[in-house]
């Protein structure tokens, strides 16, 4: 069984989140309502593994090549509708070179509100709802750590697995000490040379697109205001391939079913969390490797995190992932 688990020391140096009101002035007029902030954070970070390189040549001396710039923008633009959007820069060894990309763009219509309801559509390029934390992957200071677990949150396909350009169904249900958060996302997920990577093993001539709109839906359930969260999450993916020029691979299809439980537990000065994903490829028409292929690929992680004061936190993580477990 190929084994993906290794030991990884990562320092960040830098992360600062600074929020600026601007209830005046030119975005006054932008969001009506005057209800508008910018927000901005910027990471540096440097990484050193005892084998495997991640993010640059970290293996040998370490590696500083993990930077994000981010700024964002939101506001109320009537009672019922939210806007906002960031663009992000990210260097991230040799899967993002800092150009500028919008991580998210979107229009919050908001349908019911009550005491004991509250949903709505968001329309645009939104967030996927995929396990606990994809929501504030985007800032060091949102995550669950410097990096979060790899066996889940794939940094090599952030950008198929954070966003999608389309619309989100959610509601929130608030219950007696408990709520449901439930969303549903379908839409058109970023493709890249990553993606074809980690599905295809390799860049080929051709081009990997989506056949199928992405769908991701997810349930969250909080106790005692999130004393315990469970969470379960399901994401189908429908792509296809076209064949370049003297190509190895015919025109095929790949298809892809994703799910993830999610725990947690908070104590006041500890946490205790845990996922699990499995994911069932099928692979069909692409090649005589690949043809009317199928396996599952698989991961899991636990951390244990410590908060001995309002301003300091450590944690430790076991993260395992297998791109196939039956290999």
């Amino acid at each position: 069984m190929k084994n993906n688990t290794y030991l990884a020391l990562f320092f960040c140096c830098l992360s600062a989140w600074n929020n600026v009101s601007a209830d005046t002035g030119l975005f006054d007029k932008a969001f009506k309502n005057g209800n508008s902030q910018i927000h901005g954070f910027i990471t540096q970070g440097y990484t050193y593994t005892t084998d495997n390189n991640f993010f640059g040549e970290s293996s040998d001396n370490g590696s500083f090549e993990f930077t994000e710039l981010g700024i964002n923008i939101s506001g109320r633009l009537s009672e019922r509708v939210f806007g906002s959007a960031q663009v992000i820069s990210r260097t991230t060894g040799a899967f993002y070179d800092g150009k500028p990309d919008i991580d998210y763009a979107m229009l919050d219509f908001n349908a019911i509100s009550n005491e004991n309801w509250l949903g709505g559509i968001r329309v645009g390029r939104t967030k996927n709802p995929y396990g606990l934390y994809n929501d504030g992957r985007d800032a060091a200071v949102t995550r669950n750590g410097i990096l979060l677990p790899q066996s889940i949150y794939f940094d090599k396909v952030r950008n198929l697995v954070m966003h999608s350009d389309g619309l989100q169904l959610y509601a929130d249900i608030s219950m007696d000490n408990a709520d449901l958060y439930v969303q549903s996302a379908y839409g058109y997920a970023e493709m890249g040379v990553n993606v074809e990577h980690t599905y295809l093993a390799r860049n080929f001539p051709g081009v990997l697109e989506e056949r199928k709109p992405l769908s991701v839906t997810r349930f969250i359930y909080e106790h005692m205001g999130g004393l315990l969260r469970l969470g379960y999450t399901k994401a189908l993916g429908d792509m296809e391939y076209e064949p370049g020029l003297f190509d190895p691979i015919s025109a095929g299809q790949i298809d892809f079913d994703l799910d993830i439980f999610s725990l947690e537990y908070n104590h006041e000065h500890w946490s205790i969390t845990a996922e699990y994903m499995q994911q069932d490829i099928d692979w069909q028409n692409l090649s005589v490797l690949h043809d009317n292929n199928d396996h599952v690929a698989d991961g899991y992680y636990l951390q244990f995190t410590v908060r001995p004061e309002d301003k300091t936190e450590f944690f430790i993580r076991y993260d395992v992932s297998h791109t196939d477990r039956d290999d």
